[in-house]
């Protein structure tokens, strides 16, 4: 018992000696110190706990060994981890603090190595790697399942990989989120630590990153209704499907769709000159396998086509981009026909054209231009950039006994306009449309 007890003494005198050191490196700011001493300062503090179990075993078997003799063990040994845990508490703040200010304010200058082609790090000794590479930016994570492979993995690389302590990933990990993805681990900064790190991790895993999840955002991403309209979007749609194929391969098949639907959506985001040559594409594709091309295939033919319309030579008569002074009616009535098809319909939404919607449909005459008017979309067309005057549109209304410049749509239709209406009123002129 009593040599259990003069080592459990020992041992409380060498981190005594540890903690004077460490205060001595905290004053003199000499930050590798301080790590390496607090790495030395752990095992000493197993070796207290082992050695005082042991005189505490030998204590208890004492017979008549009084409970205030138990206690004052105790008491000794919870002193002593006291005191230990609240200087390493501080010890980890300053270095996180030294550690955040070294990343934010140095900038390390790379010459070429002259020896083994290696790096040099400017007024200090050759190295094997590149040291100081500028500062990483890790992207706010809002909840967007599409993006959680991309923010988990540079959060791996930029953060985990540098720093060991779960609080100090834990702190930079609430940082880097906002939206829903911060609400959704609020709780875990006040559990802290290794705990409360990995509790937001699993959170973020469940709530965001299960495959489903991940398919399914990427997916609703793919078929938004935004027109892809210049090369600079071209090329980007290109990265974001062929970013897909990739999800896709990691998650597996952990929802089913329609590939041919969802390749005819995203092609429709595109210029009628490009749906054009997909169709034509596909069809060939179908005579010769019997089976239309699927979305690694559609993603090959984008990616050619987004280099072929960014050509700097070229590429302008592959893809116009239109031009932002006239709308796309004014060019030709085959261009403006073309632009605006695939368009998403201004009744209700959905990718038809407004002539072919039910709703439309289901309206009389007169509703049918008051609509019209009201989203600024052509009495002769029903498409949006111009007004009937300007039309260049060559149908007529097919209502036997008609041919009126105008669509059979509004047949019949009337409109009653407000005086001092002005001149957007007089663009689209007819009040009345019959023979």
């Amino acid at each position: 018992m009593e040599e259990a007890k003069g080592l459990r003494s020992q041992r409380k005198g060498v981190l005594t000696r540890h903690i004077r050191t460490l205060n001595k490196y905290l004053i003199e700011e000499d930050l590798e110190s301080v790590k390496s001493r607090l790495n030395q300062m752990r095992p000493v503090v197993a070796e207290i706990e082992k050695f005082h179990d042991s005189y505490m075993e030998s204590l208890s078997a004492v017979p008549n060994v009084s409970e205030e003799s138990l206690r004052e063990g105790e008491v000794w040994l919870e002193k002593v981890l006291t005191e230990y845990g609240e200087q390493v508490k501080r010890a980890k703040a300053w270095v996180r603090a030294q550690e955040a200010e070294f990343k934010a304010k140095t900038e390390v200058t790379l010459v070429t190595g002259a020896a083994e082609g290696g790096a040099r790090v400017k007024g200090g000794p050759d190295v094997t790697t590149v040291l100081g590479l500028p500062k990483m930016e890790i992207p706010k994570f809002d909840g967007d399942s599409s993006k959680y492979f991309k923010f988990t993995s540079t959060f791996e690389n930029v953060v985990m990989s540098a720093v060991a302590d779960d609080q100090a990933r834990l702190t930079r990990l609430l940082q880097c989120l906002e939206g829903e993805a911060e609400r959704a681990v609020e709780v875990c900064q006040s559990i802290g630590g290794s705990e409360g790190f990995m509790l937001a991790r699993n959170i973020l895993k469940e709530r965001f990153g299960m495959p489903q999840q991940i398919a399914l955002s990427t997916i609703h991403m793919l078929k938004r209704k935004d027109r892809v309209d210049t090369p600079a979007k071209m090329r980007e749609l290109s990265d974001r499907v062929t970013g897909a194929l990739k999800v896709f391969a990691t998650v597996g098949n952990s929802i089913e769709v329609d590939t041919n639907e969802f390749v005819k959506s995203i092609s429709r985001r595109c210029n009628t000159d490009f749906q054009r040559k997909w169709k034509r594409h596909a069809l060939k594709h179908f005579e010769r396998l019997r089976e239309y091309p699927d979305l690694r295939i559609f993603s090959e033919f984008l990616s050619k086509e987004a280099k072929l319309c960014s050509d700097p030579v070229y590429g302008d008569e592959a893809y116009p981009i239109p031009e932002k002074s006239m709308s796309a009616h004014v060019i030709t009535g085959v261009r403006a026909e073309s632009y605006d098809d695939g368009m998403a319909c201004a009744r209700c939404n959905k990718e038809h054209k407004i002539s072919e919607c039910s709703q439309f449909r289901e309206l009389n005459a007169n509703d049918r231009m008051k609509f019209l008017m009201s989203k600024g979309l052509c009495f002769g067309c029903l498409r949006s950039g111009h007004m009937n005057r300007d039309c260049t549109y060559k149908k007529t209304c097919e209502v036997p006994g008609c041919n009126s410049k105008h669509h059979t749509l509004i047949h019949g239709g009337k409109i009653v306009r407000k005086e001092g209406a002005g001149d957007r009123g007089g663009s689209n002129a007819s009040s009345t449309f019959t023979k």
